[in-house]
């Protein structure tokens, strides 16, 4: 039995109970009970997981220590971060011998895990205690070795973490309590001390529970003992002032120093601001600022004496001053997040420089100033604004919004977390969503969440309120993807689908000092030179002309031209300007960003193609916005200034005058002004080289202007069949257009098929191209590629039809099974059907009739010999009268 006194602890446990279970930490920081414990409860999963995660060797010692350092950083709810927890730590792993290095973290493997008993607590303590002893006899400066007086501490705080109402921590407090109620003294056996100092905690448990009647945490114990030691705090009015002091010597930053700051100079001279002397008190709170090396908030003090006269050795005589004693270090707050907050607007400290050796703080500028020195800093966030909730670009410098956490049906905004952690000082981006959708403000959190009655809400509601500092950019959404401190964000994750997101720092400066107006003109600049290319064709596809096509689609595109590709059905048109553009946009990517592919249609109107007025989904009544259609997103997309050429495939489809509209001008090297309006006139800009800066600068400040550079081209298909029964092209359309024809070589040479097109082992051909391609063709073709060519040549003589349709064919023959290399012709005869026939529609009766004939004609002549073709004659003309209507022969 290590208590003989049971009745004191009562005794001030009651009081305990009286002062409403609130106690005061050392600093004269007034705490409740139940919140603190509520508070460890919280964190205590975060701690055990990295102990847990040292013990399982799934991270290293100094990983462990990092990880343990950082957590209690964010929430110093346990002390270690003091010389006995942190700095004990950090000292064992820098003093631990080259030599003897990999021992230290499977010792500390083995002593940290909870002892079984006493007993084994004892062992521990004891093994610990040599290692430190030995570290101290061998190193040459014993500052800077561990100390075995912290050692009961720094394993009972590992222990606590896996067995919270077991193990007692070997708190200073709570030994200091015992010792000034009388109860226990230590003996300086760390080892032995630490197991009484456990027993005797379980005895007070006992005691206490036994007069209450309910279940005791160890934690009561510790905040029971804090409460003693402090009891006279909690019974005084609060009237704690709080202070900046700027310090200038580093030798009083530790636990239990004290410096003495007077009011006078050497030679005599009063300090500026003496009021601040004069009204410091004891238990004031005190912020430690250091100008070098880092300006920055660095430490946490008190004051522990107000003015009052002492002996200063270096003025030789007494000095009037103030005694002020260190707490703990804090992560630090730099001088610019400093000056930006708007809980220190009017006080000398930013509007003088930092004048004074001694500043008054608000309160309010004392917790935000704390708040970010022990987070290291400010959080940042981007905070994403809608003109129809508030217009962050019509907000003047200083302004502040009220930024609601729930919409005003009740739903709460995405990224809720975001807005639980906004703090008092934390700095934000503003991000625009519309109409402009770009970045365009900064600005400074001056509340965190909490309550207010805003305009057009039922009742009161959380938010945040923040302050606009002033613009940044503005930088498009295509700007800010670009960034790569903002690859792993989580506004790039999500799109930026949300209210408020968390922003790494780096990430927020890169965005800040961003200047994009200037990158933007020059970028711009950069594609106004004339295109220069040269063009290859594409491997799959095989043109006997090749050379003579190259030449034509070169010459067309660096001469300024746009394309239109003619030809029949089946030459490859789309496939080739799909290529160009591909190939194009490789070679000249600083230049050219791609293509864009669309088919024309009959119905095709400029609202489908440049684009028009409609619902704002976003909006309520009947507000109408302007939408860019395919054409204008060529130019522009999402604010980003874009060069993606645009194919359209059949574009005699449309109707040109009514669905190109004022591109006509646009193709011609003309800027015309659309008949819309978003923010500004819709405007298509054509450019050259020889565009003014200030005409640069206006294009790229202004969404609502579509450029079109130099190196911008259309291409288009547009089948030879179809000029007929289709919508004609103008002459002026035209005259805008280079027309390259894409053919289908003579397929007869001499009065002979030519079967050399299509020999897979012969030369350069459409056989070789297409088994390059595709190997799989190889063996369908060497059984059926002669009665294939005089099947192509037959179909040519009365409608031509290109490469295309014939690889198709074959594709038919390979996939239709072993029986096509005995006899191809049944199987022919299917492919003729389902991909010949509807190339025929249109055809005069007796011509298709004519053709149907000549597919099974037998012995023809070709470069290969006399061929006969074995498609079924009967079935193919059943098929051509029930397909094209044709009456029976014997009705002819």
């Amino acid at each position: 039995m290590v208590l003989d006194d049971p009745e004191e602890i009562i005794r001030v446990w009651d009081s305990y109970a009286d002062a409403e279970f609130r106690y005061a930490s050392t600093d004269g920081t007034i705490h409740d009970h139940g919140e603190q414990n509520s508070k460890r409860r919280e964190q205590l999963p975060t701690r055990r997981d990295i102990l847990h995660r040292f013990l399982d060797r799934e991270i290293d010692l100094e990983t462990f220590r990092s990880e343990m350092v950082s957590a209690e950083a964010s929430n110093r709810l346990w002390g270690f971060s003091g010389t006995s927890g942190g700095m004990f730590l950090n000292m064992l792993i820098s003093t631990a011998e080259p030599d003897h290095e990999p021992e230290l973290p499977a010792l500390l493997r083995e002593l940290l895990i909870a002892p079984e008993d006493t007993n084994a607590a004892s062992e521990k303590i004891r093994r610990l205690e040599q290692r430190v002893e030995a570290i101290r006899s061998n190193i040459d400066n014993v500052q800077k070795a561990p100390h075995a007086g912290s050692i009961p501490y720094f394993l009972s705080y590992f222990w606590q973490l896996q067995e919270p109402d077991s193990f007692p921590i070997y708190y200073k407090s709570i030994r200091d309590a015992l010792s000034d109620l009388d109860i226990w003294e230590p003996s300086g056996d760390l080892a032995e001390d630490y197991v009484e100092f456990w027993e005797l905690n379980e005895e007070i448990r006992e005691t206490i529970e036994d007069h209450t009647g309910k279940e005791i945490h160890l934690w009561g114990i510790e905040r029971l003992c804090l409460y003693w030691l402090n009891k006279e705090q909690i019974d005084k009015p609060d009237t704690t002032q709080f202070f900046w002091i700027n310090s200038a010597s580093t030798g009083w930053y530790q636990e239990g120093g004290e410096t003495f700051y007077k009011t006078t100079q050497t030679d005599g001279t009063e300090r500026r601001n003496i009021e601040a002397y004069n009204q410091a008190q004891p238990g004031d709170q005190v912020l430690v600022y250091r100008n070098a090396p880092r300006r920055a908030i660095v430490g946490k003090a008190h004051v522990t004496e107000g003015l009052h006269e002492e002996y200063v050795e270096s003025y030789d005589g007494p000095a009037e001053g103030i005694t002020i004693a260190w707490d703990r270090s804090l992560e630090g707050v730099g001088w610019d997040s400093i000056t930006t907050l708007p809980q220190l607007e009017g006080n000398p400290v930013v509007e003088s420089n930092n004048p004074y050796v001694v500043t008054e703080l608000s309160e309010d500028a004392y917790n935000t100033l704390l708040r970010l020195a022990e987070a290291g800093g400010p959080n940042h966030y981007w905070v994403t604004s809608n003109h129809r909730q508030w217009d962050v670009q019509s907000m003047g410098k200083g302004e502040e919004v009220f930024y609601t956490a729930t919409s005003k049906a009740g739903s709460p905004r995405n990224q809720q977390e975001a807005f639980e952690t906004a703090g008092a000082g934390d700095r934000v981006l503003f991000y625009a969503s519309s109409p402009t959708s770009a970045l365009v403000g900064e600005g400074t959190v001056v509340e965190g969440l909490h309550t207010e009655q805003p305009e057009g809400y039922e009742g009161p509601v959380e938010g945040v309120t923040i302050r606009y500092d002033g613009s940044v950019g503005p930088l498009d959404w295509s700007t800010v993807e670009s960034v790569p401190e903002m690859a792993d964000s989580v506004v790039i994750r999500t799109n930026g689908r949300g209210a408020i997101f968390p922003l790494p720092e780096e990430a927020f400066e890169a965005l800040r000092h961003r200047n994009p107006i200037e990158d933007q003109i020059e970028s711009l600049r950069g594609r106004l030179s004339q295109l220069s290319v040269s063009v290859h064709l594409p491997d799959e596809l095989y043109f006997e002309s090749e050379a003579e096509l190259q030449r034509q689609i070169q010459a067309s595109l660096n001469s300024g031209k746009h394309i239109i590709f003619t030809g029949p059905p089946g030459t490859g048109k789309t496939k080739l300007a799909k290529h160009v553009c591909e190939h194009v946009a490789a070679a000249q990517g600083e230049i050219v960003d791609g293509y864009r592919f669309t088919t024309a249609t009959a119905e095709w109107t400029t609202f489908d193609t440049i684009g028009g007025y409609v619902p704002n989904r976003t909006a309520e009544g009947d507000e109408l916005v302007f939408q860019p259609r395919i054409f204008l997103d060529c130019f522009r997309r999402d604010g980003e200034i874009r060069n993606e050429w645009l194919v359209i495939d059949e574009i005699n489809r449309s109707d040109i005058d009514k669905a190109f509209g004022q591109l006509f001008s646009v193709l011609s090297g003309d800027s015309v002004q659309l008949p819309y309006e978003r923010d500004d006139p819709v405007e298509i800009a054509s450019l050259d080289e020889s565009a003014s800066a200030e005409r640069l600068e206006s294009i790229v400040t202004t969404p609502d202007i579509f450029p079109v550079t130099p190196s911008w081209r259309l291409l288009a298909t547009m089948n030879t069949y179809d000029k007929t029964s289709l919508y004609e092209l103008s002459y002026a359309f035209m005259r805008r257009f280079n027309f390259v024809h894409v053919g289908v070589p003579p397929l007869e040479e001499d009065g002979k098929v030519r079967t050399s097109l299509l020999d897979p082992n012969g030369d350069e051909n459409y056989a070789t191209a297409w088994v390059k391609a595709d190997e799989s063709l190889r063996d369908v073709l060497e059984t059926a590629y002669k009665q294939t060519a005089v099947v192509w040549h037959k179909v040519n003589q009365h409608q031509t039809i290109g490469p295309s349709i014939v690889r198709d064919l074959l594709g038919y023959l390979a996939a239709a099974g072993p029986d096509v290399s005995t006899d191809p012709g049944p199987a022919l005869t299917d492919a003729v059907v389902a991909l010949v026939f509807p190339q025929l529609e249109g055809m005069a009766p007796q011509a298709q009739r004519s053709l149907v004939d000549s597919l099974t004609a037998t012995s023809v002549q070709t470069e290969a010999g006399p061929v006969d073709l074995t498609l079924d004659g009967d079935r193919l003309e059943r098929k051509a009268e029930d397909f094209f209507d044709l009456p029976p022969r014997a009705d002819e």
